[in-house]
């Protein structure tokens, strides 16, 4: 809890919001008011500052993405949400993502400004994926950097995916609970 805390009020955190989360969130989050439901919109926007808190631990100087710091900014952050939002709706909403006319999916196409079929093709991807889904979402975040693409890494893919779904098992409870279905 006092890590948490402690972790909260960071002089970088704070730095990393100012500059990159706020800036990348907004955009986002505009786009998520003006075309989701409630619902959806509730969902959306808590896995956004979920993701967003994420890569703010992840680029910190203990971070699992650490090295990655200088290729930081409002748009490269943009475009890491983005993929996460792919991944983290498909982690909860499942389902509903794997409907090929499901509205979440054009929801999703119409907040990241790509095609539904973008969508979909990420999400196939993520199904289809040689190997874990967080190592799939580990190489998109490093191509929305502008990284090169990492030669995997077991130990690398380990806690990445640990400390991903764990930060995000956090609001597990929350984002069962305004999961959007298909009638909405």
């Amino acid at each position: 809890m006092f890590n948490s805390l402690r972790f909260l009020l960071s002089p970088w955190r704070l730095r990393f919001m100012r500059r990159y989360g706020r800036p990348a969130m907004s955009e986002l989050r505009g786009r998520i008011e003006r075309f989701a439901a409630p619902q959806a919109r509730a969902f959306l926007t808590t896995l956004l500052a979920a993701n967003t808190e994420f890569l703010a631990d992840a680029f910190s100087a203990s971070g699992v993405m650490a090295r990655l710091r200088d290729r930081l900014d409002a748009q490269s952050l943009r475009a890491c949400l983005g993929s996460m939002l792919i991944y983290s709706v498909n982690l909860f909403a499942r389902d509903e993502m794997a409907r090929d006319g499901s509205e979440l999916v054009a929801l999703l196409g119409r907040t990241l400004g790509v095609s539904s079929e973008a969508v979909m093709l990420r999400r196939d991807a993520l199904r289809k994926a040689p190997r874990s889904e967080e190592w799939m979402l580990y190489t998109w975040l490093l191509r929305d950097l502008g990284a090169p693409a990492a030669k995997f890494d077991s130990a690398l893919e380990q806690a990445f995916g640990f400390q991903y779904l764990s930060y995000i098992g956090q609001y597990k409870n929350i984002l069962e609970k305004s999961v959007p279905s298909g009638d909405e």
